[in-house]
């Protein structure tokens, strides 16, 4: 059984004793069972809002992970008679007549509060590489939401099974803490993160692990292994050089300007190696602990640097251009000639563009000069049968006449 704790230096009071109820719950019940649960704390983090075009603050209460199933968990201090919970209406409670109750941060109602979460925690696992997320509709497929009342609520199977709308009845529950367990029991979906993808967020987060020792939970002390931190030092030297070998292959290739134009795509290859690996490496070097789990991420990025480099060495222009940069003399000559011919084709282009321009004038000026031919044609006809109709009725009036 796994079941790990995390939590933020910077949670709420209010946030970090529901957290403390939740993970004492969790632990009292998933403790002997085969089970992977991960509870995480006041996660607050910035992610790429698409639909704004900029970063924007994101705060979720509580992160629930147990068995591939993720749920979003945002607490309430407060219970209550709920009367009114439409994902488009402003909640509200019979006992709040000053309508305090029922709000969602800076939503509407919990609902699009814990929504704009689920988006945002999907922008950032994206983004850091994170898991096998393709899109943002994982957001409304693969992550549940919850809202945690500490107080009671009357008639809590009433609200899920009938008041809430119907499209979001199976990813969306209203709970308080008794009924907790129950309401996160009924999600069931493979979200496609696994357990290590969880500890590796909570790295990334910076979040505290947490331990519970005799129905009390506290900080895990960080037990430092000195050989496991020097060959975790090892590794991440390794790692460096790895990247500094991309990144060589990178100003190579910059450094040849007729390069750009022939081979775009042996480039995008190579700097499309180098952002993935900056963004992995960001999180291992981050963080300042010394785990097992590190040292494994350590050695799978080493091996799939070193899987980028040989595809990137074997490819036959790569060694080509490896071939001529070790050369100056030629190099320089070869690159000055290339760049010759270029501005050549470039003026031809220039050349060819100019001339395919006049020939769309003179064929618009071709087409103009026969529609007013056309139009002189059709004036022509028209004053002759004015004409003709004009003598007929001189030729009538001189026979009556």
């Amino acid at each position: 059984m796994a079941f790990c704790a995390y939590r933020s230096k910077a949670i709420h009071t209010s946030e970090n004793d529901t957290f403390i109820k939740i993970c004492k719950q969790l632990h009292g019940i998933y403790h002997n069972k085969k089970d992977e649960v991960y509870v995480l704390g006041g996660v607050d983090f910035s992610a790429y809002n698409a639909k704004k075009g900029r970063d924007e603050l994101y705060n979720i209460d509580i992160l629930i992970y147990i068995n591939g199933t993720l749920t979003v968990v945002d607490v309430k201090g407060y219970g209550g008679a709920l009367i009114k919970c439409g994902k488009d209406d402003e909640w509200a409670f019979a006992d709040d007549k000053e309508q305090r109750k029922g709000k969602g941060g800076s939503q509407k109602n919990p609902y699009k509060q814990i929504l704009r979460n689920k988006i945002g925690l999907v922008n950032l696992l994206m983004d850091r590489k994170i898991g096998n997320i393709k899109n943002i509709n994982f957001a409304f497929t693969k992550i549940f939401g919850c809202v945690l009342f500490t107080q009671p609520i009357m008639q809590l199977d009433y609200i899920n099974e009938t008041m809430l709308d119907l499209s979001i009845r199976k990813s969306f529950k209203v709970s308080d803490m008794v009924h907790f367990h129950d309401t996160i029991d009924s999600f069931h979906n493979n979200s496609d993160l696994s357990g290590r993808d969880i500890e590796l967020l909570s790295l990334y987060l910076n979040l505290e692990p947490y331990v519970i020792i005799n129905n009390n939970i506290k900080l895990k002390n960080k037990e430092e292994n000195s050989e496991l931190k020097e060959e975790i030092y090892n590794l991440l030297s390794k790692l460096k050089v790895r990247q500094k070998q991309l990144n060589d292959y990178s100003s190579l290739i910059n450094d040849i300007r007729v390069v750009k134009d022939i081979i775009p795509n042996l480039i995008d290859s190579i700097n499309y190696s180098i952002r993935t690996m900056q963004y992995k490496f960001d999180i291992v070097s981050e963080y300042g602990g010394y785990t097992e789990y590190a040292r494994e991420y350590i050695e799978k990025l080493i091996l799939e640097c070193e899987e980028d480099i040989s595809l990137i060495e074997s490819d036959k222009r790569f060694k080509f251009l490896r071939s001529i940069y070790k050369n100056p003399s030629w190099f320089n000559s070869i690159n000055g000639e290339l760049n010759e011919i270029i501005n050549n084709i470039e003026c031809k282009l220039e050349e060819e563009k100019h001339s395919q321009n006049k020939k769309i004038l003179l064929e618009n000026e071709r087409k103009r000069l026969e529609r007013e031919n056309k139009e002189q044609e059709k004036k022509v006809r028209k004053e002759r049968k004015r004409m003709f109709y004009l003598r007929k009725i001189f030729l009538m009036i001189d026979y009556v006449y």
